[in-house]
């Protein structure tokens, strides 16, 4: 009867040393998890601003282009009244 019970005790060692493993390797997973969601959301928020540089750029320069071409026209038009003869 000794005997089977120490073999039972063994063996609920055993387990107990797997649970303890399974619960670490939980914890691991856990944290990894939150260590990848915040570098998801750093690497979303970096998109982000990146996307508003890039908005701001192009709103820039479509800002120049026109009043390059507003420029553009008023030369046409300074050169149109200084050609018609007199």
């Amino acid at each position: 009867m000794e005997k089977v019970l120490n073999e039972i005790l063994v063996e609920l060692k055993e387990i107990k040393a797997v649970q303890l493993s399974l619960l670490k390797e939980q914890e691991a997973l856990k944290h990894n998890s939150a260590v990848l969601k915040k570098d998801v959301t750093n690497l979303k928020d970096g998109q982000q601003e990146k996307n508003t540089l890039i908005k701001h750029t192009l709103t820039l320069q479509i800002e120049n282009m026109l009043e390059i071409r507003n420029a553009l026209r008023s030369i046409e038009q300074e050169q149109k009244t200084s050609v018609i003869p007199k």
